[in-house]
C-alpha cells in the first residue's frame, strides 16, 4: 500500500468556513509529529489526555514519519482507545518535522491549534490556561511558559522574558520577539494559518523560525501568560 494510513480521520475543510468552527464542540487541536519516539511518546500523549480541560474538547492529531521502532504500535493503541485521537502513518520518511506538522494543520477542524513535540509534555493546566486566555482576550496568538528539563536540572526557557504577563500586544512591540519563534507553549488561531496558507517549509533545521515569523506577521494581537 503506497498510501498513508489514517486512523480515526477528522473531516478537514480545505475551504475555511469560520462559522463551522463554532459548531465544533472541540475547542483546540494539538498536533504532534512522531519519529522513533517510543521512549517518550506515551508521556507526551498522556499529558494531553489528562489535561484539566476535558479531553473530549481536544482534537489530538499525531503524524508518524515512518518510525522504525515501536512508535506505530503505541499510536495504534491510543487511537483504538480514543476516537478523538487521529493518527496518520506515513509510508516513507520525510526527514523533517515540517511535513507531519503541515498534515496536522490540514486536518485540524477547531478554531485554535498548538504543536507539541513527541519528547515534550504539558503541564496539567497548560491547555486550559491558553484556551481561556485566547477566549477572554480574542487575541490571535498566546504564549505560555516553557521549562527545559534535563537529568540534572529544570530551568525556565528564556526566563528574562517569561516572568511577565501581557495582553493585546502588537507582536512586534514584544521584546525578544525571536525567542517566541518555536513550537513549545504556543497557541494560535487556526484561521490565520489556513486563510494565509502558512505552513512549515520543508527544511531539516530552522523551519520553525520561518513559520512563526509568518504567523506573527499575520497576527494583530498577542498575549503572554
Amino acid at each position: 500500500n503506497n498510501k498513508e494510513e489514517i486512523i480515526n480521520p477528522t473531516k478537514p475543510r480545505k475551504k475555511l468556513n469560520v462559522s463551522l468552527f463554532k459548531k465544533n464542540k472541540k475547542r483546540v487541536t494539538v498536533v504532534t509529529p512522531v519519529y522513533n519516539a517510543e521512549a517518550t511518546i506515551e508521556k507526551c500523549i498522556n499529558s494531553v489526555i489528562s489535561q484539566s480541560l476535558s479531553f473530549d474538547e481536544i482534537e489530538y492529531i499525531l503524524v508518524d514519519d515512518f518510525s522504525t521502532d515501536d512508535s506505530v504500535n503505541i499510536l495504534r493503541h491510543y487511537a483504538k482507545k480514543y476516537p478523538n485521537i487521529t493518527v496518520v502513518l506515513l509510508n516513507k520518511n520525510t526527514g523533517t518535522a515540517a511535513i507531519p506538522r503541515n498534515i496536522g494543520i490540514e486536518l485540524a477542524t477547531t478554531d485554535k491549534l498548538m504543536f507539541l513535540d513527541a519528547d515534550d509534555w504539558l503541564d496539567k493546566k497548560g491547555i486550559e490556561r491558553l484556551v481561556t486566555l485566547m477566549d477572554e482576550t480574542g487575541d490571535d496568538f498566546a504564549i505560555g511558559k516553557t521549562i527545559k528539563v534535563t537529568d540534572k536540572s529544570e530551568t525556565i526557557h528564556a526566563e528574562f522574558m517569561s516572568y511577565y504577563e501581557t495582553k493585546h500586544a502588537n507582536p512586534f512591540d514584544l521584546p525578544y520577539l525571536f525567542y517566541h519563534m518555536g513550537p513549545p507553549s504556543k497557541m494560535m488561531k487556526t484561521a490565520i494559518l489556513k486563510e494565509n496558507n502558512i505552513r512549515f517549509p520543508e527544511l531539516k533545521f530552522g523551519e520553525d523560525k520561518y513559520f512563526f515569523y509568518r504567523v506573527l506577521l499575520n497576527c494583530e494581537r498577542v498575549s503572554i501568560i
